[in-house]
């Protein structure tokens, strides 16, 4: 069995440092007790997994909470309440603006935030981030009316 020892000129330079003396004999036996105990941590993680069917195809399916894992829930919700109290012309900043317009176009409020005019906004710290075209539509910088505003203040 071969072993990944560090040089023996770095052992006995940090054995001088740490004042103690060196024993070629106690560094063989740490690496061979190191190596073991990686073995057998590796060997039971695998058996835990095994078990619990951690290795199933489904399993992240059957064991996520939609809520947590499910991005895009919540902002739906949001914006068809806004859209409900507001009416048209409301504009919304999120991170991922670009994307999420995407998802609001292809959701069943895309006719509503349609006829609504309704924008999703890239926050100014967050836009330069993304490509040129989602800049031209969606970063705060370049959208008429909007002022000063940057759209990072709740975060």
């Amino acid at each position: 069995m071969e072993y990944n020892f560090l040089t023996s000129s770095s052992m006995v330079l940090y054995a001088k440092y740490i004042q103690v003396e060196f024993h070629w004999h106690l560094s063989c036996q740490f690496s061979i007790t190191l190596d073991l105990y990686l073995q057998i941590k590796q060997v039971v993680a695998s058996l835990v997994t095994e078990s619990l069917q951690c290795n199933s195809p489904d399993w992240c399916l059957k064991h996520a909470c939609p809520v947590c894992s499910y991005n895009v829930k919540f902002p739906l919700a949001i914006v068809a309440k806004l859209l409900d109290v507001f009416g048209d012309g409301l504009g919304g900043g999120y991170d991922i603006g670009c994307q999420f317009q995407t998802t609001l176009d292809n959701s069943s409020l895309g006719p509503l935030t349609r006829s609504l005019c309704h924008m999703c906004l890239v926050g100014a710290f967050h836009g330069h981030a993304h490509r040129q075209l989602c800049q031209l539509f969606s970063l705060t910088t370049y959208i008429k009316g909007l002022g000063i505003k940057d759209l990072e203040t709740c975060e």
